[in-house]
């Protein structure tokens, strides 16, 4: 099986050591690497050549979010037609060696059109993420979460409604019928949008043990604790806007006043504890749950990181 990888990149100096360290780890399975930069600084896009100059670098100019990336390097692998599967890739995700090899293998012999690899958290045994459940929320409820990867059964594949973004194998057929992922909603619940557009469609996404990642969490140096605004934005923006594209009224209702119960209790305990990163991040969710309400899902000064 003739894998093609897809990688989205923008401004990653501070993990550029570790994504080689990743990359010399399972390039000798991929028949072709891609990079897709996210309007980097010329600078880091020097770097990104010099450190990987057999790989496509497809050259965007502006910030389309991993998902407008992600695209760029999905059609871009469907134009060869010998590429039989699509494995998308975040730079700072581990694999064990031979990972693509064993997911290629397992794909091939059943009847699976995405494939994930087990995730583990950093460098160790505790399990992250083994698939998912979609909530009525239209969060993600990840299966073992916690759990040491030497007390789960061993799987060839487990059917579950999604997987968690950034380690995907998928076949050309899934894109070719579920179509690419959705530039509107620019970043997160990319996944709750695939596990939802694949059921439509009829195809199996799955999860397998017999194959290991780990999510190793390279963030840039002195950030902080909670993930920037922007994403909360995002975030609640987004559940909203899933609720419109798959359900319709009743959902969006549920989903936006289940963040109102999520806002409102962060807000309070922010404003008690007075933790302005706190009380920020929680107002941003509730401007992005609003902009949902109202369809807006343009480009602002909340939907993007200083």
């Amino acid at each position: 099986m003739n894998v093609a990888v897809v990688v989205v990149t923008m401004n990653d100096g501070y993990k550029i050591e570790e994504w080689i360290s990743h990359h010399k780890g399972y390039i000798k399975d991929v028949y072709l690497h891609i990079i897709v930069d996210n309007k980097s600084k010329e600078s880091y896009k020097s770097t990104v050549k010099k450190f990987f100059p057999k790989s496509k670098i497809i050259y965007r100019s502006g910030n389309g979010g991993t998902t407008a990336a992600y695209n760029d390097g999905i059609k871009f692998a469907l134009s060869d037609p010998k590429v039989d599967a699509i494995f998308l890739i975040a730079n700072d995700i581990k694999l064990e060696r031979g990972a693509i090899k064993k997911l290629s293998n397992i794909i091939l012999k059943n009847n699976c059109d995405m494939l994930a690899p087990i995730m583990l958290e950093k460098d160790s045994d505790i399990v992250s993420d083994y698939g998912d459940n979609i909530k009525k929320t239209l969060y993600l409820k990840p299966l073992c979460e916690g759990e040491n990867l030497n007390d789960i059964p061993r799987n060839e594949y487990l059917f579950v409604e999604a997987v968690t973004g950034g380690v995907t194998l998928s076949t050309r057929k899934f894109y070719e019928k579920v179509g690419l992922q959705d530039e509107a909603l620019f970043m997160y619940s990319d996944e709750v949008d695939m596990g939802l557009r694949a059921k439509k469609y009829g195809l199996n996404i799955a999860v397998t043990n017999k194959a290991v990642s780990w999510h190793q969490h390279i963030n840039p140096p002195g950030s902080a604790r909670r993930r920037h605004p922007f994403s909360a934005y995002l975030i609640g923006r987004n559940k909203v806007y899933l609720a419109y594209k798959h359900f319709g009224v009743m959902r969006v209702g549920y989903v936006f006043f289940a963040h109102l119960i999520i806002i409102v209790r962060g807000l309070t305990i922010g404003v008690i504890k007075m933790e302005k990163e706190s009380v920020r991040y929680f107002s941003y969710m509730f401007l992005g749950v609003m902009n949902g309400l109202l369809k807006n899902m343009k480009e602002n000064k909340y939907s993007f990181m200083e």
